[in-house]
């Protein structure tokens, strides 16, 4: 039974292995192909979008070093060619990746940034975004309230829009307030935002 059991486990020892190395060509290709897309002789929109799933490759596994160096190549390509919705959106990825970077300055600096061109655009998507972005920046740095001031701006976007996307946004909202209330000690303001969020999920 114990042989069995050691050949079971270097069995799934060696598949996991495997998958792991048949994975890292992949990536490797996939970002490969990225980057000839990105720094092709005519870049357009399309350099910008390579760059932006860079960003999203490297942020999703917490490379936020590579996820700067990309993103801010996306920013200046995207001011470079005058796509300013692209812009807008890289400023506020680069607000994201310097909040997970832990320098809130960058980070405020980006977001409003994001947040003046969003208004410009009259892009509430990312206008909502923004606002859950500065909420997680002072969230981190345990300013409760200002993050809840975020957050509840957030929400009179959310509540005057039609949007289906905005309007699945809310019960994440407010269980974020629920969460920044919590950390202030209000706890019946916790519940009461807590039961919305749950409410509106059904």
């Amino acid at each position: 039974m114990k042989k069995g059991g050691k050949y079971f486990m270097f069995a799934g020892f060696i598949v996991l292995l495997s998958c792991e190395l048949v994975a890292q060509p992949i990536s490797k290709r996939y970002i490969d192909s990225l980057l000839r897309i990105a720094a092709k002789p005519k870049r357009d929109s399309n350099s910008v979008s390579a760059y932006d799933q860079l960003h999203r490759y490297f942020f999703d596994r917490g490379l936020y070093d590579s996820t700067r160096k990309y993103t801010i190549q996306a920013l200046q390509l995207a001011k470079m060619i005058g796509n300013e919705k692209n812009l807008a959106r890289m400023h506020y990825r680069l607000g994201m990746t310097y909040t997970n970077l832990n320098n809130y300055d960058s980070a405020n600096y980006y977001l409003n940034e994001a947040l003046r061109s969003a208004r410009t655009l009259g892009d509430t998507a990312l206008e909502v975004n923004c606002y859950n972005a500065f909420a997680y920046v002072h969230n981190y740095q345990s300013d409760y309230s200002a993050s809840i001031d975020y957050l509840l701006k957030a929400v009179q976007i959310i509540d005057l829009s039609r949007s289906t996307q905005l309007k699945n946004m809310l019960p994440q909202t407010y269980s974020s307030i629920a969460y920044n209330f919590l950390g202030e000690k209000q706890y019946a303001k916790a519940i009461d935002y807590g039961k919305k969020g749950l409410f509106i999920k059904g």
